[in-house]
């Protein structure tokens, strides 16, 4: 049986750099007091993710909000379009995993020469509430023929629009 391995290319946002940071300076001890430093929300893709040529494989959307009241997101899914394909025809094709209360979509253009999904999440009515860590999301993409061991990327976009979070008070 040919295998497709999916690994999954993530676009390190400044939380990310700021966690690296905070961990070197703090390891140092340079800045003690910058290890409490309140990280930044993360979304993440689980890597190496199997699938078989010509099938369908399901990819989990990872939010944690490292203690930050989110309420609100924006993000895109940049996929290869190479090896994968989103098929807006297949049952539950994306799915939004949201607590009562949170509202979110995805759009997707297959025009888009590039494969991706843009997607939201909010809390549209006062008070906001915060975003609970989890899956967030699943999004099924269907996998072409390919040869065995053949990575296909998936990973977050950095162009189109890059991730943004707001919180409970209203910013972002």
């Amino acid at each position: 049986m040919k295998t497709l391995r999916l690994i999954l290319v993530f676009s390190f946002s400044l939380s990310v750099l700021a966690l690296f940071m905070a961990l070197v300076l703090a390891s140092s001890g340079a800045i003690d007091a910058l290890a409490a430093t309140n990280l930044g929300p993360v979304l993440s893709i689980p890597s190496g993710i199997p699938a078989s040529s010509n099938s369908t494989v399901t990819i989990p959307v990872q939010f944690t909000s490292n203690t930050n009241l989110i309420s609100s997101m924006i993000f895109s899914v940049d996929y290869s379009n190479t090896y994968l394909q989103f098929d807006p025809t297949l049952p539950f094709s994306i799915t939004m995993v949201l607590p009562a209360g949170f509202s979110g979509d995805c759009t997707y253009d297959l025009a888009d020469l590039d494969g991706e999904i843009d997607c939201f999440i909010l809390d549209p009515l006062a008070p906001l509430n915060p975003l609970p860590d989890g899956v967030i999301a699943s999004i099924k993409l269907t996998t072409g023929s390919a040869a065995p061991n053949t990575t296909a990327v998936v990973g977050f976009s950095v162009n189109s629009p890059p991730a943004s979070f707001g919180n409970t008070s209203g910013q972002s």
